[in-house]
């Protein structure tokens, strides 16, 4: 079986929603049947909460989550897959959340959670994975009812449609999913058209459905799935469905986080930090409903980021505050998850892995 190269965001300093931090920067991970190994730091950076690999595998994108935040590009060096540190960009604001690419790779978007620019969009060399100077940019506006959590703004999330048509930013601050096109020619991003979600939900981030028609939402604040529709001429999105990522019992405190469409792309899955979970759910795109089928205990605490493996068979979990990967194998033909290992990683947040 082949082995695959696992790049690993995490926490380096203790914030209030990562008071145990202690890594060193992005780790590296080696994967092969069902065995996770630690290689140590594939490169040094405070706070590298978010990362996303070039779909070519040239270049590797990491924010560092700081009060005058940063965006890195590295290159990575073939055969040891260690990375060389290259161009570093501000991203005009505080606390950036999240990066992402384009289907093509030939744009790159990213967020600020805290304050500044809501998003900043980039063009991509394709050859390279280096961005092209000035992005475009925009800045969101409003707040919602939850006193602690929606006073302001709070872009978490930036992801592409798959058509490379629209960009989706969710905003956790103002109840809001914007659109904007993914292509543009001014500096300033236009907003295109907002779905507006019930008030307090909180959507943190975005996954689409392989067939371009469905999206799903992870609500953070009221620990739901919301299932939406996109008309693919507008970009506009339509709220279908809301249901609990909970079997039973109340939120207390959970916050779900990640949201993932299986490889097969019948099953969603959803991190559950709080009742440490991952929610699993059935997709039926004939119906276009979600159902809640299980929660399957991620055996850590705080489940953050989750992974499929390229080869369609494992997910991976970061647990971030007992700092740890589980490994689970896969069954698509029933949708069933089953732990085999937890591997030790230092305060672990964002699971990406390099193309084989």
């Amino acid at each position: 079986m082949t082995a695959f190269h696992l790049l690993v965001g995490t926490y380096t300093q203790p914030e209030p929603h990562a008071p145990n931090a202690h890594s060193q920067g992005i780790q590296l991970l080696t994967f092969n049947a069902g065995e996770l190994s630690l290689r140590g730091v594939a490169a040094e950076l405070t706070n590298p909460s978010f990362i996303a690999v070039h779909p070519q595998g040239q270049a590797v994108y990491a924010v560092s989550e700081v009060s005058q935040g940063t965006l890195h590009v590295y290159r990575v060096r073939p055969g040891n897959q260690t990375l060389e540190p290259g161009e570093v960009y501000s991203t005009q604001g505080a606390a950036p959340a999240h990066v992402s690419l384009d289907a093509a790779g030939t744009r790159l978007f990213t967020v600020n959670y805290v304050s500044g620019a809501s998003i900043l969009a980039y063009r991509v060399l394709p050859a390279t994975g280096e961005l092209l100077p000035g992005p475009a940019t925009a800045r969101h506006q409003g707040q919602s009812v939850h006193a602690g959590r929606q006073e302001s703004p709070h872009a978490h999330c930036a992801r592409a449609s798959w058509d490379g048509r629209h960009l989706y930013v969710t905003d956790l601050g103002t109840d809001e999913v914007v659109t904007y096109p993914a292509e543009w020619q001014a500096p300033a991003l236009t907003r295109l058209n907002t779905l507006r979600l019930p008030a307090g939900c909180g959507p943190r981030h975005l996954s689409f459905h392989p067939d371009g028609q469905f999206g799903f939402i992870s609500l953070e604040l009221s620990s739901e799935l919301a299932v939406v529709s996109r008309d693919p001429a507008s970009g506009q999105l339509t709220l279908l469905q809301r249901l609990s990522t909970l079997v039973d019992g109340p939120a207390n405190g959970n916050l779900p986080a990640e949201v993932l469409v299986s490889p097969c792309a019948s099953f969603i899955c959803v991190s559950n930090r709080g009742r440490n979970t991952v929610a699993l759910l059935t997709w039926d795109s004939e119906a276009a409903q979600a159902r809640l089928v299980a929660e399957v205990p991620t055996l850590g605490q705080t489940p953050r980021s989750m992974a499929f493996t390229p080869c369609g068979t494992f997910l991976l979990v970061a647990n971030q505050d007992s700092a740890t990967i589980t490994v689970f194998s896969w069954d698509s033909s029933r949708g069933h998850l089953e732990p085999l290992r937890t591997v030790p990683c230092p305060t672990p947040t964002s699971l990406c892995f390099l193309p084989a």
